[in-house]
């Protein structure tokens, strides 16, 4: 069996970084971590230590990318870098013929990302090359549907989510949108899996203080064909570890939580409390097993209901671009009139 080989790009954990967990999930999906590129010389050594420490990888490092593509014979790259270079690093892999697992959003940055972002993505639909984002949350369904299985006796009509990111502001709506996005993308689809057209409707925002800490609070419709969901998600700024995070779907409520003596993950409600498996790693796992259909030419197969097929990968993701692009305008335009007061 061929063992896929991947290069991280950003492998530290500078600005929440995710590139030696990422590479850890990846290696114990059966990747080869086979070398990993820096911004600069001088933190490769740094690097290097992390991966070892963390994801018990020894890996080659760079600091230049082309001389990284030249002397390695790689079959894919692992994104982790800041998000403003990920249109660099996905044009060189598709110059390359390489795959690619990429942190959210696919990208940003000047322009207008949902555009760059749909002609990255249809090329490397046209090169039969495997592009997908680290949207971690929709793995979460499987233990959200163990904790509250009668949650699919109805069709979609509610949605709240809560997250804790480290930044705030505009960065806030930036870094955190996508994950409610994609959860409310991979909900409606087991309901609608043909129907593509997602949509937001209706923005609205509030700034909000909650024991001296700013939050944002975000209201939309979601629509999906002929289902429209009623979605808010409340965004406050936490630094420390374990953040909190939660979600509703149709007022059925968890809660994760987090052992930090070994980062295991539950889901909770009530008193109620399932073990949770590391959306992280499930996600890079599901990159993995893909890469590696795909690098021996066989048919990619699903057998979980709430996976979606890698046809419509494309689209969704796209489509979330398009919706979280809106939404960040939306936010830009309620700033501008309502200054830094609190709503």
């Amino acid at each position: 069996m061929l063992v896929p080989k991947i290069a991280i790009i950003g492998p530290r954990r500078l600005r929440q970084g995710l590139g030696p967990f990422v590479a850890r999930a990846l290696k114990g999906a059966g990747a080869e971590i086979s070398c990993f590129l820096c911004s600069k010389e001088s933190n490769v050594k740094a690097a290097s230590d992390e991966l070892t420490e963390i994801a018990n990888v020894v890996a080659r490092g760079y600091f230049n990318l082309g001389s990284m593509l030249e002397a390695e014979d790689l079959d894919a790259l692992a994104i982790l870098s800041p998000r403003e270079t990920h249109q660099y690093f996905l044009e060189a892999a598709l110059r390359n013929r390489l795959h690619v697992f990429c942190e959210k959003p696919l990208v940003w940055g000047d322009g207008n990302p949902s555009v760059d972002a749909t002609v990255l993505i249809e090329e490397f639909g046209r090169q039969n090359l495997l592009l997908m984002e680290n949207s971690q949350w929709p793995e979460t369904l499987k233990g959200f549907l163990e904790l509250h299985p009668e949650a699919l006796d109805c069709r979609p009509r509610e949605f709240s989510m809560r997250l804790s990111p480290r930044s705030e502001g505009l960065e806030m709506i930036v870094d955190s949108l996508s994950h409610p996005l994609s959860l409310l993308q991979a909900w409606t689809a087991y309901f609608d899996p043909s129907e593509q057209d997602c949509r937001v409707e209706s923005p609205t925002f509030k700034r909000y203080n909650l024991s001296g800490v700013m939050g944002i609070s975000v209201s939309f419709q979601f629509v999906r064909g002929s289902a429209a969901v009623s979605a808010s998600v409340d965004l406050v700024q936490q630094v420390e570890q374990p953040r909190i995070a939660s979600y509703s779907l149709n007022g059925f409520v968890a809660e994760r939580l987090v052992d930090m003596s070994d980062y295991s993950m539950f889901f909770s409600d009530r008193g109620r409390r399932i073990a949770l498996e590391d959306p992280l790693t499930l996600r890079a796992a599901r990159f993995a097993r893909e890469l590696q259909l795909r690098i021996e030419s066989t048919t990619v197969l699903y057998d979980d209901e709430t996976e979606l097929p890698q046809a419509t990968e494309a689209r969704e993701l796209k489509s979330r671009m398009v919706m979280l692009e809106e939404l960040v305008e939306a936010f830009v335009d309620y700033n501008s009139h309502r200054k830094y007061a609190v709503d």
